[in-house]
């Protein structure tokens, strides 16, 4: 359903199969992806937080958190969410740099430098030009 465009149709069948696979964390994960794509970001926050409690490594989950968290301002929620995910998923350039936003959000500037820069030093790495150059320019504004 879901790949022939029906979101509500495919909603409803992954929640049909959460009430009967309670414990699969990528029912819930899925759940989560498509509330936030609705903009249904209270639903979706809670459906990636289960799936989270499910499977405390499920880095797609945690970082649904806190792309939610960081849209809703909850930065020192974010913050949390952020480093978790960086624990769970450290190559991933996109958390670093999630991490440095959320930190500098909450006044935490040498913390989200720090992270910025990680997040630069990893999309070199991985020849994505495009994060480094937002990367740079992250630590441009907070480095004045």
């Amino acid at each position: 359903m879901l790949a022939q465009g029906n979101q509500r149709a495919g909603l409803g069948a992954l929640e049909r199969a959460a009430r009967l696979e309670p414990r699969n964390a990528q029912i819930q994960l899925q759940i989560g992806k498509i509330l936030q794509s609705q903009s249904n970001f209270p639903r979706a926050l809670a459906a990636y937080q289960r799936a989270v409690a499910l499977d405390g490594f499920l880095a797609e989950a945690q970082a649904g958190i806190g792309e939610i968290l960081l849209l809703q301002q909850n930065f020192s929620q974010a913050v949390s969410a952020y480093r978790r995910l960086v624990e769970i998923a450290p190559a991933e350039a996109p958390a670093h740099y999630n991490l440095g936003v959320a930190l500098s959000k909450s006044g935490q500037t040498q913390e989200a430098i720090a992270a910025f820069k990680k997040a630069r030093e990893l999309y070199q790495s991985q020849g994505q030009n495009e994060g480094v150059s937002k990367a740079d320019t992250a630590l441009r504004q907070l480095q004045g």
